[in-house]
């Protein structure tokens, strides 16, 4: 397995100043995009030590299930999870509900954002409309290119560690629990399965693209 995804820029865009994902006139749909759509967990991946070492990556956390891995997280899969749980604080905040992210985990939130915003540099020039009647927002339909996410999450689907987070409230769950969730016709299956004494039927409960709520929106 390569583990680097050798993305390039090449893939074309186009900027929009608002779109489903900022979209407050439908709170329920909002929510669940959010919610349910951000594939954070997927950025959490498994690569083999001799390929770590060959890319000069640091010793990371074994793969519980093979011990020629490691655990590592992709950065872009990091900021998601950032931009998530900011939108889970701002939720909670509005609907005047107990804060379930610490305030530090926000402020480190903020400044992996502004980190990344900083090391990419982006130095696309937005165009500013020249008349706001028309109802556009600078950058506003501007063509753009960008890194391919498919390609991405094709890498990821070659280094899955079987990780789903399950909750980010629930103290209890061990984090061994999060790394059993393999897809069906995974080599690691019949490891799970003798670890926490599964019956040969046992699978990964989850389809392609849930994950497990563990806090809902008021809905408007």
């Amino acid at each position: 397995m390569t583990a680097t995804a050798k993305l390039q820029w090449e893939k074309q865009d186009t900027l929009w100043w608002n779109t489903e994902y900022s979209n407050s006139t439908n709170e329920t749909y909002l929510s669940d995009l959010w919610d349910s759509h951000i594939p954070w967990e997927r950025g959490i991946i498994a690569i083999q030590h001799n390929e770590a070492n060959r890319l000069g990556l640091p010793k990371s956390q074994p793969f519980p299930w093979d011990p020629t891995s490691g655990i590592y997280i992709l950065n872009a899969h990091h900021i998601l999870h950032c931009v998530r749980n900011i939108f889970i604080s701002i939720q909670e905040y509005r609907q005047n509900r107990p804060q379930s992210i610490t305030y530090e985990h926000i402020l480190h939130c903020l400044d992996s954002i502004r980190l990344e915003t900083m090391c990419t540099a982006d130095d696309t020039p937005r165009y500013v409309p020249p008349n706001a009647v028309d109802g556009f927002r600078p950058g506003d339909g501007q063509a753009r290119l960008c890194r391919d996410w498919q390609k991405l999450e094709a890498f990821v689907d070659r280094h899955s560690p079987c990780y789903q987070e399950l909750s980010h409230t629930d103290e209890h769950i061990s984090n061994l629990d999060r790394f059993k969730y393999c897809p069906n016709d995974s080599p690691y299956l019949p490891l799970i399965r003798k670890f926490f004494g599964y019956d040969d039927n046992w699978g990964n409960p989850f389809v392609e693209g849930h994950r497990v709520k563990d806090f809902e929106y008021a809905r408007i």
